[in-house]
């Protein structure tokens, strides 16, 4: 056997219920593999459907009913615990229930904030995204699956204080607890822009950037003293920098 054999690839994203029962599917245009932990399959052809499943191993909730078992606790009140249906675990679809409490996406699909998606697309120069090449329409109400090809891209911690001039210069945030670092691509290109907003306000800035630093700090210590190092001309290895003494803000 092979180690292919073992590799999911559909062209049918089935809809499941808390319980793994199928009641609905979507028909894709063409065959997707899953991308492990995101809601996305990506084609031969290197074309990405972002919404079109995800292979099932958690969620958040704010309460835990009796089918659920609760895996840990987290210090953030809007999502108070990371939890599993253990029957469904390692399933593949999109599943009728919230990924987090406070969001209304199915798990594994793009809902209603995910509209912000193609607004923000054209008006954000350091997206990753080259088009986006269509618009699926799902039998789940306001969910939809958003084909997308990349652009390809190289780059350096050069590219990341870069993209932190231009979200300051232009006015982009995002949310200040979100791990930024996993939606950016070769250093300096967003990936995901559903999450991001146009404000000039300070708090919207300070905390983007307090989120973008945090979450490059846990990631790569090196890549992060090199950027404090390059745009402060501080030697901070592994000490949060405070974003206020960046320029811009």
């Amino acid at each position: 056997m092979e180690r292919t054999d073992f590799i999911l690839h559909t062209d049918r994203v089935p809809i499941l219920n808390d319980r793994g029962v199928q009641i609905d599917e979507v028909a894709l245009p063409e065959k997707i593999t899953p991308v492990p932990r995101r809601r996305c399959g990506v084609s031969e052809g290197h074309t990405y459907y972002k919404g079109a499943g995800i292979i099932y191993q958690g969620h958040y909730a704010n309460e835990c009913d009796r089918h659920v078992l609760r895996l840990s606790e987290n210090p953030v009140a809007y999502q108070r615990y990371t939890v599993i249906y253990p029957e469904l675990y390692q399933q593949y679809g999109i599943f009728t229930f919230p990924h987090q409490p406070i969001f209304s996406d199915y798990e594994g699909g793009c809902g209603k904030k995910e509209e912000n998606l193609p607004v923000m697309q054209k008006k954000f120069e350091r997206s990753a995204i080259q088009e986006i090449v269509d618009m699926l329409e799902t039998p789940i109400k306001g969910h939809r699956i958003y084909a997308f090809r990349l652009k390809e891209l190289q780059g350096s911690y050069k590219d990341t204080i870069l993209l932190i001039t231009y979200i300051l210069s232009e006015n982009f945030n995002s949310a200040w607890d979100k791990n930024l670092w996993a939606d950016i691509m070769c250093y300096g290109y967003v990936r995901d822009l559903a999450d991001w907003f146009v404000s000039d306000q300070s708090a919207h800035k300070l905390g983007t950037i307090y989120a973008l630093l945090h979450s490059i700090m846990k990631a790569d210590k090196c890549l992060y003293e090199e950027i404090v190092h390059e745009t402060v001309g501080l030697e901070q290895m592994g000490i949060s920098i405070c974003p206020m003494l960046l320029p811009g803000l």
